[in-house]
């Protein structure tokens, strides 16, 4: 049993089955019988730790063809799905690299993609509302992860050649 979090009254886990693949689980209660949530398939890296936000948890994991794949749980079967970032190649962070900072009902985490190039993107758990959040001009860095102050995303960033430093794009804006 891995990664295991508190998402609505249930708690949800992840288990490493011997044929090295990984199973999703929620029990409501410590007293009550476990459910499966969701198979994820075979040689799949679950990369990260559970991440709450609002109604919901975030995580990523590698798939067997290398890809990254953002997924979320409601902990129902129905409300465990993938965000669809796949065909976009991004690359999953590390294990520990992979950290959701939440304003409201949404979640705001790092991603880079083939070119190593970083990106703040944000999800209300929906995949229709799962976008990149930063412009595109920005190259985010792994060096900060985004955290939240006065209702603004604050991270670290270098920008078309120039010198790195901190930024900060308000929840709300474009």
């Amino acid at each position: 049993v891995h990664n295991a979090a508190q998402v609505g009254s249930a708690s949800v886990y992840q288990v490493h089955r011997q044929d090295g693949s990984w199973e999703l689980w929620a029990s409501d209660t410590p007293d009550s019988a476990a459910r499966l949530l969701a198979d994820l398939p075979v040689n799949t890296e679950v990369a990260t730790p559970l991440q709450p936000v609002s109604t919901f948890a975030l995580f990523a994991s590698s798939t067997p063809q290398g890809e990254c794949e953002v997924s979320r749980t409601d902990a129902t079967a129905a409300g465990t799905f993938a965000l669809e970032f796949s065909a976009l190649h991004l690359i999953c962070p590390s294990r520990y690299r992979f950290t959701v900072t939440q304003a409201g009902n949404r979640g705001f985490f790092i991603l880079i993609d083939a070119d190593l190039h970083g990106a703040i993107w944000e999800t209300d758990g929906t995949v229709a509302n799962t976008r990149q959040f930063t412009s595109p001009d920005l190259r985010v860095l792994w060096i900060l992860q985004p955290a939240l102050m006065d209702g603004r995303i604050v991270f670290a960033a270098d920008e078309d050649g120039q010198p790195s430093g901190l930024y900060a794009q308000a929840t709300d804006s474009a």
